[in-house]
């Protein structure tokens, strides 16, 4: 951090990758829905984080869940994966508006496979 301005090699190059491995710096408008939980007790990353990708979605007008999970740290209980997969179901299999689609494509099947706190989901529809 006390480096992040410093002009001198290699910190120039460094603070690019940093910024183009950061996900924010990706948000544009025409992102899909995001859902994002984040243990308050998480000690691996930061809360700021999520939150700060939350605000940058929401200054994009991109839908999105933020969910601060309590009495957590950074991995989610069996109740937060249950959240999880009913948010893709009613968004993604559900809620068919919010598939995306590709011009040319006469079907998208949307494949959702979850890993989460030792479960695996496996969700697919196809779009017609």
């Amino acid at each position: 951090r006390a480096n992040q301005t410093n002009p001198n090699a290699p910190y120039p190059a460094k603070m690019a990758l940093i910024t183009l491995a950061n996900p924010i710096t990706h948000v544009t408008a025409d992102d899909p829905i995001f859902y994002i939980a984040h243990g308050v007790d998480d000690t691996v990353v930061p809360k700021a984080q999520s939150t700060k990708l939350a605000s940058a979605l929401a200054a994009a007008n991109v839908p999105h869940t933020y969910d601060i999970v309590v009495g957590t740290g950074h991995a989610m209980p069996a109740s937060e994966d249950a959240l999880i997969v009913d948010f893709f179901v009613q968004q993604f299999i559900l809620g068919p508006q919010n598939v995306p689609t590709l011009d040319g494509w006469g079907a998208v099947v949307m494949v959702l496979i979850m890993a989460t706190a030792g479960s695996v989901v496996l969700i697919q529809r196809a779009v017609g």
